[in-house]
């Protein structure tokens, strides 16, 4: 039998992987998704795995075997799931693509368990922080809203309203600056989406932010639905 490089290169993978720490990412190719997930003090039990949807779709299960646990498969699009542990409350939210993730779960905390090997999930996460900076802001107001509360303290009240109103449109500021600056990204496809659904939202922003995102993002499951949302305006 002929032995290519691309062989050779596979052969090298493999024994690299084998040999190194049992926390390295396995190499996958770009054909589908591999998500390892370890976990200490779970033995046997099931760990779920969920695409985002309006109502949630479960997609696979995995028994965790000497710490560790795996899915795979194949998706069409970069999209959200969350995994969840059973008899643990939460859930760890990343973005899955045919690509490999390694998950170390925090059974403390699911929300807070580590991601590795995703760039699109490191993309995720630095957006998260920045969005948190902007609304922890709101929690430092909470201790005079209740004192408002509590006095009925009409005019205290319509204050702190006022400031928590500000720092949500800071924040949704953020969110369409972030989507405009990125329009090459799947995220942003995923943060208009979520735009689109608020309740009170500027459809033209919308509008102007979708049509900036590229050809490739506007071919994803989020894109598509901002695009009938913005048919349903007209």
């Amino acid at each position: 039998m002929f032995v290519t490089l691309k062989d050779i290169v596979l052969i090298l993978l493999i024994t690299l992987f084998f040999s190194c720490d049992k926390h390295l990412v396995i190499p996958v190719a770009n054909s589908h998704y591999f998500i390892n997930i370890y976990v200490d003090d779970f033995e046997g039990k099931s760990i779920f795995l969920y695409k985002l949807t309006p109502k949630l779709l479960k997609v696979d299960s995995s028994l965790v075997k000497n710490n560790s646990a795996y899915f795979d498969g194949k998706i069409d699009f970069t999209e959200r799931y969350i995994i969840t542990l059973k008899d643990i409350k939460g859930a760890k939210l990343f973005i899955v693509e045919n690509d490999s993730i390694e998950i170390i779960i925090d059974k403390t905390d699911l929300r807070k368990s580590t991601l590795k090997g995703s760039l699109i999930n490191d993309e995720l996460i630095s957006f998260q922080n920045k969005s948190n900076r902007i609304t922890s802001k709101i929690e430092s107001l909470f201790p005079d809203l209740q004192r408002a509360r509590l006095n009925n303290d009409a005019e205290a009240l319509k204050k702190i309203s006022s400031q928590i109103a500000e720092i949500e449109q800071e924040n949704i500021a953020f969110n369409f600056e972030y989507v405009n600056l990125h329009p090459d990204s799947f995220l942003s496809a995923m943060i208009l989406n979520d735009l689109s659904k608020r309740e009170e939202i500027d459809t033209e922003k919308i509008s102007k932010s979708y049509h900036l995102l590229s050809k490739k993002v506007k071919q994803s499951v989020d894109s598509k639905s901002v695009e009938r949302f913005l048919l349903l305006q007209l």
